[in-house]
């Protein structure tokens, strides 16, 4: 029965891909496809709608995908959004290039602009914002909130505590590097 599910499964991902790949090979590159609830993507740009593409529900990236904006579920092996993010993240490397508001769960967390909620992986980096920062070597570059790993590293803290083997806090901090403990309150 297992094997039956799995089969059905790939041959519904197969179909559902021919046809994407048809549909976008139909589109320009500068046209916007506008807001879709689902993505497949087994690499971009070899996914059902192009990369300028909201994709508000869910987002299945076998290998790599590619997105505008992305609200809901995210999974895949590397997930990949230009502008901003609200949802959360499940894969290998993640990448939000705008504002990130919920959790990123993987081996490589990266948000570029605002992050607001977690991040739960080996590397996680964040531009600025509030939440939790949880893996081996956590990077901010402005955080309120908690750093807990290895090493935790933010340029600025505002509010929030650090809990490491080298906790270090460039401007607000007790002091610049401390070992198991620095915070800004």
């Amino acid at each position: 029965m297992k094997k039956l599910n799995l089969t059905a499964f790939i041959l519904t991902a197969v179909i559902i891909s021919i046809c994407g790949i048809r549909t976008a090979s139909a589109q320009t590159d500068s046209a916007s496809e506008g807001e879709k609830a689902f993505q497949l993507s087994f690499f971009h740009p070899v996914q059902i709608f192009n990369a300028d593409t909201d994709i508000n529900a869910f987002r299945l990236n076998i290998i790599y995908g590619k997105n505008r904006n992305v609200s809901g579920i995210d999974i895949g092996i590397a997930n990949h959004v230009t502008a901003d993010f609200t949802g959360i993240q499940f894969g290998i490397v993640q990448i939000v290039k705008g504002q990130s508001k919920g959790g990123q769960m993987g081996w490589v967390n990266l948000s570029k602009d605002e992050f607001r909620g977690f991040q739960y992986g080996i590397y996680n980096e964040a531009k600025r914002g509030g939440g939790a920062q949880l893996g081996w070597v956590n990077n901010t570059t402005e955080l309120s909130g908690l750093q807990l790993g290895l090493v935790n590293i933010a340029g600025r803290m505002n509010k929030g505590i650090q809990i490491g083997v080298i906790n270090i806090i460039k401007k607000g901090g007790v002091l610049p590097v401390m070992p198991i403990v620095n915070w800004s309150f």
